[in-house]
């Protein structure tokens, strides 16, 4: 059986209240309902510690003052706000439970509540409020059922074991500290600062953090989510790891150098950014740095060091490292359809992967880190809209760096090119540094590779082609080699050569190469199956150079074209193309100078015939150099797939035939 006992303190029964508070203090056998609806709590005749079957009902109207230290393990059903005094205290590991709007508030000095139970709002849709001076310690469960449980004293502390539950919202509106982990359905950040001692959100959890200050150590877990509404503004000046999700619908500020480290997921849900407040601070991504909302940019401001192994994850619009301090380390990886752009200096260290999506718009992007053989490896396609490449780069077999059209662009450090090189912009080399070309240059307009400052060297062991434009691509001021298995073909327009130029490796195409002399150490080959190339210089081919001239009919065969005079030595090597179909006498004209005309080839090789033959004349007069035939041409034929392996048993012989069909002349 229950017991009811009602308290309500009055002047005139004081003294009875009094002696009725000692009696309570004898054990009870029995659970007791007891009853507050006005004055001090030190005159209610309550037991110091209500035990667990107990309940305390707290009525509506009149004032209601703490003045006394109270224990419950029981449950409180309270209506009406509680004013405390003097620093007291009430201590609830049971179930306190506000029916209405209620509030602990403070009236003279203070006090203070700590939970280990329950402290729940199960009615009223307005607020519930812990006052200014009320120091307020939980771990334990905080139910807001309905309404808002706003905790407001500026002296809140949440505890290991903090539970922030119910269809309702707990909201932090001033100073708090967070301590150990906790978990939440229903926690917002409102105003004020946030402190953490080894904070740490559980996974499952839902923090919505509206205004404030984040300081000392935060952790999210993985599963566990932080939301960064919009509006206001949002500081860290502590430390944030996030294993989890942080979906930023505003604007991070940072201060004091505080870090940021993500391993799980920062989402960028509009055109949001990551900004310096005072004396910036640390963004590492170790995990998925992501933009999945808005048209516009989200930049990575200047004061950030921005630090990334991981993903940059950009779904729509733009993420700009504008700040000047991003290092992109091994193992980065740009991804989405929208765009990364890097507008300020920047380092890239071992090798990173794009989609195509990121873009080098101005600073300075060093490659490597300083130390020996540190690189820069581009493993995908990207752009380079302007400033200077630095320290040592490479771009990766079957990739593509773009030199799109708009800024000045550089190379200030060493770029190994294994991949494509794709120019719709000129680009201008310092200090002396070296492009070593082991791909493909293609020079899509008339541009070229220009002296920016104390030159540059260029080594071509690949391709160099110019596929655009009937002007110049100026390729003289720099120190150009081009070496041994490097070919370079002039498309359409000019390829203007540096000052005497000795080629190594195979001068080709239907435009002209201009230079003063052209000394041919490797292959000269027009057309382009077959064509006309122009060389408008003095020619000179040394014993180990090799004129390639392709044959397809009296109107069309290669020609070399020489504006100046021609020296002739080493190897005259003759192409069938097609059908090559000449009779006994033609004659085909298959270099022709403008200047002198002296030496001659030292041989004559043909490839690809099955019958013919030639001889080679020297127009000293008119400075050509024509082939007479002296044997009808035919093409070897080229076997049905049936008839592979009987042409792979009969090789010896048919070698030994094509031998014998082969003509050779002086």
């Amino acid at each position: 059986m229950r017991h009811q006992k009602t308290f309500v303190r009055t002047p005139f029964f004081r003294t009875l209240l009094a002696a009725a508070a000692l009696a309570a203090l004898a054990p009870q056998a029995h659970a007791v309902t007891y009853t507050w609806d006005i004055g001090y709590l030190s005159a209610q005749g309550l037991p110091g510690s209500m035990l667990a079957a107990d309940t305390l009902n707290i009525g509506a109207g009149n004032y209601k003052y703490v003045d006394s230290n109270f224990a419950t393990a029981g449950t409180v059903n309270w209506v009406d706000t509680l004013y405390f005094q003097y620093g007291y205290g009430i201590n609830n590991s049971g179930v306190w439970n506000t029916t209405a709007d209620a509030s602990l508030a403070n009236s003279y000095a203070g006090g203070s509540f700590t939970n280990t139970g329950t402290f729940r709002k199960s009615g009223g849709s307005g607020s519930t409020v812990i006052g200014s001076s009320i120091t307020f310690n939980n771990s334990g469960t905080l139910d807001a059922q309905t309404g808002t449980i706003d905790y407001a004293s500026g002296a809140a502390t949440f505890n290991a074991g903090t539970q922030f539950s119910g269809a309702g919202i707990n909201q932090v509106s001033n100073n708090a500290s967070f301590v150990g982990a906790f978990g939440s359905q229903n926690l917002a950040w409102v105003g004020g600062t946030y402190t953490g001692s080894g904070a740490l959100l559980n996974a499952g959890s839902t923090v919505n953090w509206s205004v404030g200050t984040l300081a000392g150590d935060w952790t999210v877990a993985s599963g566990a989510t932080l939301n960064l509404q919009a509006g206001n503004y949002k500081y860290t000046n502590g430390s944030l790891l996030n294993q989890g999700t942080v979906v930023a619908y505003d604007t991070l500020y940072f201060q004091y150098a505080s870090p940021v480290t993500n391993q799980g997921i920062y989402d960028f849900r509009g055109d949001v950014s990551l900004a310096n407040s005072y004396a910036g601070g640390v963004f590492s991504n170790s995990g998925t740095l992501r933009k999945s909302a808005g048209s516009g940019s989200s930049a990575i401001g200047s004061g950030i060091a921005f630090s990334n192994s991981g993903v940059v994850e950009v779904q729509t619009g733009t993420i700009s490292f504008d700040g000047g301090s991003a290092t992109f380390l091994n193992g980065t990886q740009f991804t989405g359809a929208g765009q990364v752009a890097v507008t300020s200096n920047a380092s890239f260290v071992g090798v990173f992967t794009t989609n195509s999506n990121l873009s080098l718009s101005g600073g300075t992007f060093t490659g490597g880190d300083g130390s020996a053989g540190a690189k820069a490896v581009a493993n995908g396609n990207l752009s380079w809209a302007a400033g200077s490449l630095a320290g040592n780069w490479e771009v990766a077999p079957g990739r593509t760096l773009t030199l799109a059209a708009g800024g000045a662009k550089s190379v200030a450090g060493s770029l190994v090119n294994q991949g494509t090189v794709l120019a719709t912009d000129h680009l201008y080399f310092q200090y002396g540094v070296t492009l070593n070309n082991q791909g493909r240059v293609i020079l899509q307009g008339d541009l070229g590779l220009y002296n920016g400052y104390a030159g540059g060297n260029v080594v071509n062991t690949g391709l160099l082609v110019k596929s655009v434009g009937a002007g110049t691509s100026d390729l003289s001021t720099v120190s150009f080699t081009n070496a041994a298995g490097g070919v370079v073909d002039v498309r359409t327009g000019t390829i203007q050569l540096p000052t005497d130029f000795v080629n190594q490796g195979t001068l080709k195409g239907v435009g002209a190469y201009v230079t003063n002399s052209l000394t041919n150490a490797g292959h000269v080959a027009p057309g382009a199956s077959p064509g006309t190339l122009t060389v408008a210089a003095n020619f000179a081919q040394t014993a180990t150079g090799t004129l390639d001239v392709e044959l397809q009919n009296l109107g069309h065969t290669d020609l070399l074209a020489i504006d100046g005079n021609a020296a002739l030595d080493g190897t005259l090597a003759l192409a069938c193309y097609a059908t090559c179909s000449f009779a006994v006498g033609d004659q085909i004209v298959v270099l022709d100078a403008t200047g002198t005309l002296s030496g001659s080839f030292a041989s004559l090789t043909l490839s690809g015939f099955a019958t013919g033959a030639f001889t080679v004349i020297y127009d000293s007069l008119d400075a050509r150099v024509l082939l007479q035939v002296t044997e009808a041409t035919s093409a070897v034929a080229v076997p049905e797939p049936g008839s592979w392996l009987l042409m792979a048993l009969g090789l010896v012989g048919l070698g030994g035939q094509a031998r014998r069909l082969r003509r050779r002349s002086a």
